[in-house]
């Protein structure tokens, strides 16, 4: 089906737009609001035929919407790049404002283009130069009425659309690659004059509808490749050898940071934990220690664990993993053991291979300094059924997802396709769950989604969005580092094993971060739109919101600093999200020793927000306990979001869960999960959400 434009219907929500069609009858039809719709982009339409699409330029928004254009030969988008006269450009898209534009109809057919934000400039050419070959500039006083050469006709073609200039009547071309100038030529059918117009349906510009980023934070000159929200509301983050990179020969320490949100204080501490923590396993356990589960640095001290207890502010060594392992992943199970598979080993004979599988921990009594206990039982006859040794640049091995369904039972789901069962009973045992298929290939297996995103954002289901084929690599000359990054998404059900697509993202990425917020919906931050490790030159700056409900993507307001590998992102108890790190290659140029916080959309809500006056400390499963709630309007939900521990875009410790509750006039009975399948034990965020959407500030609660 042709979409041919766009015409609005509502006032409020997401669904502000329906889609309309020129039928062969040349009859414009709208598309039932039941109607499936995902997969539909939306885009501007120019020439229609039937009486029921007369008027159709009227009812675009004059103002607050947002639009993208993306050269369909060059594959890049168009870009301002500077104050008024600057020549327009392209370049990789990323969603940032420089490449927003508001496209508002000024009658007869013609439009203006404005920058984002509001300034009052809009794309032009200039007036007195030969038109053929002359480039298309930035020009102010835009506003009202313009003169024609700041007007364009917008004009469909087969492929794409045309931006004819309604004073020369040339065409916009992409004269070249990226930063390559847009100039203006005789208007043909031809790709480099060809674009694709994508509606943000959300503005970068207005709080309620997109968010708004703080100012980028300096975190003491660390970068935070992994970090947790702790128990005491601070943020605990570190990286490797270096402040700012890794693998240091013969050392055995780690930097370490914490940072509250509260006052924005920082502090760093260069930890000799005895070994590097960096790219390990990692897991918030039961009784809120951080548990970081091996890790980079010399062969002989991949075995290595530590702990992290808040309390004391310390670290701990715990009993060494059965195998060494790094880019291992890890994930706490509902009587609070540990699971840990994959990653690469140590090498040497008496190791090789054993890393496949798995082994779970038993927890210890926190001690007061040395080794610890607890022990590491061995799974050998857990692995990878159906492993063909094709997928070398996938690195399939690296932080492979695993969750804990509600029934108890282990599914890991990404990156490969072949979706695995693991138990850890006896000697452990792995069977095949499902292959997830395709969601643009119907018919098709799924291809590997490493760096893809999870999140367990609802009893039992989780979203996988985007990923690569491939890893990447340290070297930029390699095939597998510069592999295009997907944009596809899918629900996981855990209940059965099976994956099902939903809409596919506006942006391709790679090693993005994903957070659930309070509301249920997930947001996705940064990322790369190929499988680069260090190189943010196709960073993606704009974040992307996932509604449940709608099974819709949006796009947000573009943050300061790219996050590309080796980023993080926390949600914190106010209801924010906390967004740092990247890079962390030493003395290159991407290093981010800094963060930046995000307030999403329900924090600009009308209204006070809901206040919990009263919730205890500790609550049992199965059983009642009693909220009290300050609010100028009726309670409609109550969530825990469990403590998550993050690094390299892998967080199997955060899930949303729902309670249901009964009460009304600011007292509440709620009902505590019913067991540890359901919530592992452990520390989470409650929070309160009014009618409005609006969510309290969260109480720390330990489910036990």
């Amino acid at each position: 089906m042709k979409i041919d434009g766009i015409r609005s219907i509502e006032q409020s929500g997401l669904d502000k737009y329906s889609v309309y069609s020129t039928h062969v009858s040349g009859e414009c039809r709208q598309i039932p609001s039941s109607q499936p719709r995902k997969r539909l982009a939306y885009v501007i339409g120019v020439m229609f035929t039937g009486a029921a699409c007369q008027n159709l330029y009227a009812a675009l928004p004059e103002s607050g919407f947002i639009y993208q254009l993306k050269n369909r030969q060059a594959d890049l988008c168009v870009a301002t790049t500077g104050a008024t006269g600057a020549p327009v450009k392209v370049g990789e898209c990323s969603g940032a404002n420089s490449q927003r534009f508001t496209i508002l109809n000024k009658g007869g057919g013609n439009f203006t283009v404005k920058t984002v934000p509001e300034t009052g400039s809009c794309l032009a050419i200039q007036e007195g130069v030969a038109p053929n070959g002359a480039p298309i500039l930035v020009q102010a006083n835009c506003g009202g009425t313009p003169a024609l050469s700041k007007q364009w006709r917008l004009v469909e073609k087969a492929n794409g659309m045309q931006l004819v200039s309604a004073a020369s009547g040339q065409c916009m071309v992409a004269s070249g690659g990226v930063g390559a100038a847009l100039v203006q030529g005789v208007c043909q059918d031809r790709a480099d004059q060809l674009f694709t117009v994508t509606k943000f349906e959300r503005s970068s510009t207005v709080p309620s509808e997109s968010g708004q980023w703080s100012a980028p934070i300096e975190l003491g000159g660390v970068v935070a490749s992994s970090a947790t929200l702790l128990p005491n509301g601070k943020i605990l983050f570190w990286s490797g050898t270096g402040t700012h990179s890794f693998h240091q020969t013969g050392v055995y320490n780690t930097y370490t940071g914490t940072f509250d949100p509260a006052t924005l204080q920082v502090s760093i501490k260069n930890e000799f934990t005895g070994h590097e923590m960096f790219c390990p396993g990692s897991v918030m356990t039961a009784d809120g220690r951080v548990l970081v589960v091996g890790g980079g640095g010399d062969l002989p001290i991949r075995n290595h664990v530590t702990s992290y207890d808040y309390l004391s502010g310390r670290w701990y060594r715990e009993a060494n993993l059965a195998i060494p392992r790094w880019y291992n992943s890890a994930t706490i199970l509902g009587d609070g053991s540990v699971f840990s598979i994959g990653g690469d080993g140590a090498g040497g004979a008496e190791y090789a291979d054993k890393e496949k599988s798995a082994e779970i921990w038993t927890p210890s009594t926190l001690g007061t300094g040395g080794v610890t206990g607890g022990s590491w039982r061995y799974l050998p006859n857990t692995g990878e059924p159906e492993w063909t040794g094709g997928e070398g640049a996938a690195r399939h091995q690296y932080y492979r997802k695993v969750y804990l369904s509600t029934a108890g039972k282990l599914l890991e789901l990404a990156p490969s396709p072949i979706m695995r069962w693991h138990s850890t009973a006896g000697d452990g045992a792995t069977t095949v769950a499902a292959r997830r298929m395709d969601a643009d290939n119907p018919g098709m297996v799924d291809g590997y989604a490493q760096g893809g995103t999870t999140v367990y954002f609802e009893q039992d289901r989780v979203l996988l969005a985007g990923g690569a084929a491939a890893f990447g690599d340290e070297d930029p000359s390699k095939v597998e580092a510069d592999v295009p990054a997907y944009n596809k998404s899918y629900i996981v059900d855990l209940a059965t094993g099976k994956a099902s697509s939903t809409s596919p993202m506006h942006f391709p990425r790679y090693q993005a971060n994903g957070v659930v917020l309070p509301d249920g919906q997930v947001m996705v931050v940064g990322g790369v739109s190929r499988s680069l490790l260090f190189n943010d030159q196709k960073a993606l700056m704009a974040p992307e919101l996932y509604n449940p409900t709608s099974q819709r993507w949006s796009v947000l307001a573009p943050m300061n600093k790219p996050r590309i590998y080796h980023s993080t992102a926390v949600l914190l108890p106010d209801g924010r999200v906390w967004a740092a790190g990247g890079g962390q290659c030493g003395t290159c140029s991407v290093n981010q020793t800094n963060a930046e916080i995000y307030s999403p959309p329900y924090l600009f809500i009308n209204g006070i927000r809901p206040s919990i006056t009263a919730a205890p400390q500790e609550v049992k499963y199965g059983n009642g306990f009693q909220v009290n709630v300050s609010s100028d309007t009726n309670i409609d939900r109550f969530v825990l979001i469990r403590l998550g521990v993050t690094t390299h875009i892998t967080n199997t410790d955060q899930r949303l869960v729902k309670l249901s509750h009964v009460g009304g006039n600011g007292t509440f009975t709620l009902a505590a999960p019913q067991n540890g399948n359901v919530a592992p034990p452990g520390y989470y965020m409650l929070f309160a959400i009014n009618g409005r959407g609006q969510p309290s500030i969260a109480k720390m609660v330990r489910v036990a």
